[in-house]
């Protein structure tokens, strides 16, 4: 039997959280990206799969696909999990010596618009460790 894709998504963010390297993982990773939808994910799955790219390069394969989903669904989230998001996005890990020859990605403006939008207007009640990160 398959696993279901939030199932899949969540174990590959605990691997990917302890750090584990390896073709296996890159793989699932691949599959996960290439037969669902991250935007059909839960916030929580989302954020989990990229902060996991900031601790296995296995992982980083996916933080294209999660900044894509992420445009689409971020205007959902609420604004500590967008704050976290962006931080997440922006230091995906890299494999020693390998450089991104891809320059910046079109779709970070969308995205730093709609978590602008999200946290824009609660900016005055969020605890200031959210600010600060």
């Amino acid at each position: 039997a398959m696993m279901k894709h939030e199932d899949l998504a969540m174990a590959l963010a605990a691997i990917g959280d302890k750090g584990y390297e390896g073709p296996e993982l890159e793989a699932a990773c691949k599959a996960l990206g290439g037969s669902c939808a991250l935007a059909s994910l839960p916030s929580q799955r989302l954020l989990a799969l990229a902060v996991s790219a900031t601790k296995s390069c296995a992982m980083s394969v996916l933080s294209g696909q999660v900044l894509e989903a992420a445009v689409e669904v971020l205007g959902t989230w609420p604004p500590q999990e967008a704050i976290r998001l962006l931080l997440a996005l922006a230091k995906p890990r890299s494999r020693p010596g390998e450089a991104s020859a891809e320059g910046p990605n079109p779709l970070w403006a969308k995205l730093l618009q709609k978590a602008a939008s999200v946290v824009r207007p609660v900016l005055g009640e969020l605890p200031p460790a959210e600010l600060i990160r």
